[in-house]
């Protein structure tokens, strides 16, 4: 599949994805076997760049009703199938998540306190320390009275509702007057490890 994109596609790139989605679906109405995983990609990459930029797609948004429709379809006519699918998806999402969890503890014990890169084969990733502050639990008491207590202050929306940066920043720049210390022990600094991989350049 070409690749997906974080930045905006060119009119060219939009076009590819949309002709790809109608040629697996072509496919799989003739008989053969269905490319699931690589359409709803096409179609969520699709979705992005109408989210970014929706005049980018004007010329296509009757083609891709059309898709949906017919994508839709093809599921409706194999439901049990689309059952089974959806079960097996979820099963090695969980058991993907959990080897995730358990490769990253590990990671961020190698790397310690510091800042570390190690290299694969084909990738390459950075473990590196920074500071957070933790919140309390949502539907908690700690939490209401948290709320409650910057909503006093004038600046709920300037922290958009309880955003953990924009409340960090917030403590960073003293905005919370006479309620600052109070906002502050009730979100204590801890220190967490952001992890990122990329595929190795060469």
């Amino acid at each position: 599949m070409a690749a997906t994109s974080d930045a905006a596609m060119s009119p060219r790139q939009i076009a590819e994805h949309v002709d790809a989605i109608a040629g697996a679906l072509a496919r799989f109405s003739a008989g053969e076997p269905f490319q699931l995983a690589e359409v709803a990609e096409r179609f969520r990459v699709l979705r992005d760049q109408y989210r970014a930029e929706p005049k980018s797609l004007d010329a296509h948004v009757s083609r891709l009703s059309q898709l949906s429709g017919q994508f839709d379809a093809l599921l409706n006519a194999r439901l049990p199938d689309v059952v089974d699918r959806y079960h097996r998806v979820a099963d090695q999402i969980r058991r993907a998540e959990s080897e995730k969890q358990y490769l990253r503890d590990f990671l961020v014990r190698k790397a310690g306190p510091g800042r570390m890169t190690l290299a694969g084969t084909a990738a390459e990733l950075t473990v590196r320390p920074c500071q957070s502050r933790v919140l309390p639990a949502a539907g908690t008491e700690p939490r209401a009275r948290l709320e409650q207590l910057i909503q006093e202050t004038g600046q709920w929306q300037q922290v958009s509702q309880l955003s953990r940066s924009k409340l960090q920043r917030a403590l960073q720049d003293s905005v919370f007057g006479e309620r600052q210390q109070a906002i502050a022990q009730m979100c204590p600094v801890t220190t967490i490890h952001q992890i990122t991989s990329r595929v190795r350049p060469g």
